[in-house]
């Protein structure tokens, strides 16, 4: 059984102003065919304090949209081709690279997907949290190097000053992910954008590093942006969900919601393919297929080739996010349809 938590205060201050608006975003890589839209029409936000959560398979735009909130997707061959990324009420579109540089890290921190590449193994860990800390603020090597020892600490890295001196190679995934977090929160962000942060590790160090995202981002008052292919990770931890499939978000909803009665087949296929407690393992459906290119079906409902739903309608044309009250969602059959959620 899936336990589902909802953070009363955040759901209390719905109606307050998002810290994070991503409004009809799009971006676009060139190809050897012109330029290819891979994210589309992507509006979110985040408000303070909250964890929200973007879902999907493989392919489907998650990272491409948080590393483009970042302003990391290189130019070229990649652009943003619509939309607005607003923060705290400004468009971080409209910054220059050295504005947006006193964003990063300062404002806004990311933990990236795979530390061992994030991480520079030329450079002791040591180094590299100075690097970030001195980056941002005025103080002395030795001052950061001190800040630095207590975030080790905070994220529970033993014998924190010791390993300061240590290269990435000899911190094991856990502590890796531990560093690299520290490194987020070196100069206590408003917002972290974690991508897949417990994908590569073991179960037990994977509830270990969401417990410690859960009680820093108290400690700190931060608002979180958590991308994650595991819906049982998402149930765990974040307060409202959207669901992105070949570029769009299909469904957007509070996670109790979405858990409890999804509006969109492609959500209904992610809960029926997903593991949980006293459920036989002969009875997990897989979705068929694998997520198309973008472009190849701009036409119609993206996910109508391997919607087991289908019908006439959904190859007709392009197919809006349409709300349900507080809801979202891309299906032109949401009112007919009455998808299974999970426990």
């Amino acid at each position: 059984m899936t336990t589902l938590t909802v953070n009363e205060e955040v759901m209390d201050e719905v109606r307050a102003d998002p810290l994070l608006s991503v409004e009809n975003f799009a971006v676009e890589f060139a190809t050897g065919h012109g330029w290819s839209r891979v994210v589309d029409d992507v509006s979110f936000s985040v408000r303070a304090g909250e964890t929200m959560g973007l879902v999907g398979e493989s392919g489907s735009g998650k990272s491409v949209t948080a590393m483009s909130i970042m302003r990391l997707i290189p130019s070229p061959p990649g652009r943003i081709a619509a939309g607005r990324i607003l923060f705290e009420g400004q468009d971080l579109l409209a910054l220059d690279e050295r504005q947006m540089r006193k964003v990063r890290g300062n404002h806004i921190a990311m933990i990236f997907q795979e530390p061992l590449t994030a991480l520079n193994p030329a450079f002791t860990i040591g180094d590299q949290l100075v690097e970030a800390i001195r980056a941002h603020r005025k103080v002395t090597r030795k001052q950061a190097a001190d800040r630095a020892a207590e975030l080790l600490d905070l994220v529970g890295i033993p014998g924190a000053r010791q390993r300061l001196r240590d290269y990435p190679h000899r911190f094991s995934g856990g502590m890796l992910q531990r560093a690299m977090i520290a490194g987020a929160l070196a100069c206590s962000p408003k917002l972290l954008i974690a991508d897949e942060p417990t994908t590569a590790l073991d179960v037990t160090v994977q509830a270990q590093i969401l417990t410690l995202l859960r009680g820093l981002q108290q400690e700190f008052n931060m608002a979180m942006l958590f991308i994650s292919h595991d819906l049982g990770v998402v149930a765990d931890i974040c307060d409202r969900v959207a669901v992105m499939y070949a570029g769009q978000i299909v469904e957007s909803a509070t996670v109790y919601e979405l858990f409890e009665r999804p509006l969109h087949p492609y959500t209904e296929g992610l809960l029926l393919a997903m593991p949980q407690h006293g459920k036989p393992t002969d009875r997990l459906v897989p979705i068929p297929g694998v997520v198309p290119e973008a472009a190849s079906v701009a036409d119609r409902c993206r996910f109508e080739t391997r919607c087991r739903y289908a019908a006439d309608e959904c190859r007709a044309a392009p197919v809006p996010l349409t709300s349900y009250g507080p809801r979202g969602t891309r299906c032109v059959r949401a009112k007919d349809l009455v998808l299974g959620g999970t426990s």
